[in-house]
């Protein structure tokens, strides 16, 4: 996921892992490979040739840190577009630490562990019961990528949210220890505050993955890969960048 942040902005833009793209020293293959071959900086160098951006900053989220974080936050809302059930790891009764999720469509509240498992289905189950669920409809990366975006617009709207000051001046301590454990980052202790008074003034609620647009004539590519046109890159880069 790149964010664009500055200057009263805060965009986001989600690349599907699958996405085809060349990776330096690399045969092509899906783009989210770039990183067991060489780690971060591979990683930010295969996206900045895929989209023709310059990336200044890098995040590297830890699985527990987040949970941890959403926790200190008491929780975050997401707008679940279908009933969704699914199981993470073998679910939560596997023991090989997995976690079982069932959300109702529309508005759920969820705590870390529940944010991170909707931050990681792919492939959910069929929910028992009347109604279809989000298997029925096709359910893919690009839902994937907006349930992370809605994620991360959870934490923001918790901590910018007036109704909750006083909860967050009580908790600011234990959020405060948590949020760095989140994540390691070459943000220094200045680029962090502008990065998080970006997200508060700038809102960005708004979703935007690449290739979600049926305009933008993405395809299937090698080896199940998604195949991301020039012109799709491009667009998707001006929508970043410029807004």
């Amino acid at each position: 996921m790149l964010i664009r942040a500055g200057g009263g902005t805060f965009r986001k833009l989600s690349i599907p892992r699958d996405s085809y793209a060349q990776i330096p020293g690399q045969s092509p293959t899906k783009i989210n490979a770039a990183f067991s071959y060489g780690g971060a900086a591979l990683q930010v160098k295969t996206i900045e040739n895929f989209l023709g951006v310059k990336i200044d900053h890098l995040a590297i989220v830890d699985f527990t840190g987040f949970e941890n974080l959403i926790d200190a936050v008491g929780g975050v809302e997401v707008n679940a577009p279908h009933k969704l059930c699914a199981e993470i790891s073998g679910g939560a009764g596997h023991g090989q630490g997995g976690s079982s999720l069932r959300l109702h469509k529309g508005w759920n509240t969820l705590d870390g562990e529940k944010a991170l498992a909707y931050s990681r289905v792919r492939e959910p189950s069929p929910c028992p019961g009347p109604g279809k669920s989000a298997i029925a409809f096709g359910y893919d990366d690009f839902n994937r990528e907006q349930a992370q975006q809605s994620v991360i617009n959870g934490i923001k709207d918790r901590l910018t949210d007036p109704l909750r000051l006083p909860y967050n001046f009580i908790k600011g301590p234990i959020i405060a220890w948590d949020a760095p454990q989140a994540f390691v980052s070459d943000m220094g202790f200045l680029t962090m505050p502008q990065l998080v008074l970006s997200a508060a003034i700038g809102g960005g609620s708004e979703a935007d993955v690449l290739c979600s647009h049926p305009k933008e004539g993405c395809g299937e590519g090698p080896e199940g890969s998604i195949e991301v046109p020039d012109s799709a890159r491009r667009a998707a880069a001006h929508r970043l960048v410029d807004g």
